[in-house]
């Protein structure tokens, strides 16, 4: 009975995301992400049996993190048992040096980039196998380190994170149903040591919660209602951005100043959040006594950075920009017809081999940026938000510059866009990425 519900849940979740319309069931394969732990291996299992009854693509990936000795032994050992189940598995390794310290943090931070990787060909929603749980001990974690009412909402069953649509289907599970469902299946699954070690403060509030039953049931509700509260704020604030502001190509963002400072103090403090989120470039959200400084300081007519921000009163405008160089974008190498994310911010493509760079990195004269063909509201930007435009430097050192696609570059309350008729002609093309953020099922 309990696969049979599993089943059942996992295909309601399916239509949930499909309803969104930011993944097509009838296009988009799926991802499970597979760590070979209870919660991953219940998930590959009913995933698969659901996309082969629904004739999705669906495959498992396990990213080996080479963290233990035996990592790529244990990595080969699941692709083995899910293969013996019919499941195609793939198997990819961090191919980078581990860091002197911050191993937990390093192999996550590149977990999820390799998985991203793999979602952006082919639009794929990677599935993770985080359960109620998980979901108890993050609110916990958050709770004690005074979050707000959008970080007590915990784990999002489903969200993008840069550029990729990540999705949670078991949530409303506890790992004991999981591991219940591979003993089901006849699967074994494997063990992470680290998952009992008690220097870990998420080990910690686990053994917590697993003595406090009332406690973990109190946390669920906290999240479920910081979740409802937050998609109501959340769509006020997209509501008056919409109305109000215009961003150029994540950039630039501005709208009247009286307009602005004519609303409630916390909904000024949320504007700004977004308006930070959408040009900015930070791994985390500034905190609201930061914003709260920061709106005092606008109040005074002085400029301010936050959150790799420039923000300024402006002849009557509330203007936020992107600072140039506060992190300067990585090189993001690209294969004929591969889609990567650049600089936090872009979506971009590529017909021809080659790496995509910022403007501003190359040595170029003002007469070569001329000639390089922008669409023209961007030749209007200040030059330091120029220099952020992605160009891409193919093999023989020719620089080729982006072609939009159709209503990208401008949000908000923006009219203007960009056609993509001959998108197909054009070697490069980017469009802003889909910011990391919740979304509401």
């Amino acid at each position: 009975m309990l696969i049979a519900a599993a089943e059942a849940a996992f295909d309601d979740f399916l239509n949930r995301c499909a309803a969104t319309g930011f993944w097509r069931p009838d296009s988009d394969p799926l991802i499970t992400a597979l760590s070979g732990g209870p919660d991953s291996t219940a998930l590959a299992l009913i995933a698969d049996k659901r996309a082969r009854a629904r004739n999705i693509p669906h495959r498992a990936l396990i990213i080996d993190h080479g963290l233990r000795d035996n990592s790529s032994q244990e990595a080969q050992q699941v692709a083995v048992l899910m293969r013996e189940k019919s499941i195609a598995t793939d198997v990819l390794k961090i191919g980078l040096p581990r860091p002197v310290s911050g191993h937990q943090e390093w192999a996550r931070e590149h977990r999820l980039k390799l998985l991203a990787e793999a979602a952006y060909q082919q639009n794929s929603l990677v599935l993770f196998g985080h359960h109620g749980d998980d979901q108890n001990e993050t609110v916990a974690m958050r709770l004690s380190r005074h979050s707000g009412l959008r970080g007590l909402r915990g784990i999002a069953p489903l969200r993008f994170y840069k550029g990729a649509l990540f999705a949670r289907p078991f949530l409303s599970y506890t790992k004991a149903d999981l591991s219940d469902l591979c003993t089901r299946f006849g699967v074994n699954f494997i063990s992470d040591p680290s998952n009992q070690n008690r220097m870990f403060q998420r080990v910690r509030w686990r053994s917590l919660l697993a003595a406090d039953p009332d406690l973990a049931r109190q946390l669920g509700q906290l999240s479920r209602a910081a979740s409802s509260l937050s998609a109501q704020l959340d769509g006020q604030i997209k509501a008056w951005i919409n109305a109000h502001v215009r961003v150029i190509a994540r950039l630039r963002a501005s709208c009247p100043y009286a307009v602005f400072s004519a609303q409630p103090e916390a909904h000024r403090h949320h504007i700004l959040a977004a308006l930070l989120a959408i040009c900015g470039h930070s791994s985390f959200p500034p905190s609201m006594d930061a914003i709260a400084e920061l709106d005092n300081r606008l109040a005074s007519g002085q400029p301010a950075t936050l959150a790799s921000c420039k923000v300024r009163y402006d002849k009557e405008w509330l203007v936020v920009e992107a600072e140039f160089g506060r992190k300067p974008a990585n090189e993001e190498p690209l294969a004929p017809g591969g889609i990567g994310f650049f600089d936090g911010r872009w979506m971009v493509w590529a017909g021809c081999a080659g790496k995509v760079r910022r403007l501003g990195s190359f040595a170029l004269s003002d007469k070569d940026i001329s000639q390089i063909a922008l669409p023209e509201e961007l030749f209007r930007l200040p030059k330091k938000l120029q220099d952020m435009i992605p160009i891409l430097q193919t093999l023989d050192d020719r620089l080729l510059p982006p072609h939009f696609k159709s209503n990208s570059l401008l949000m908000g309350n923006s009219k203007l866009g960009f056609g993509d008729s001959a998108a197909d002609k054009h070697p490069f093309i980017i469009w802003p990425a889909p910011m990391d953020r919740p979304v509401r099922l």
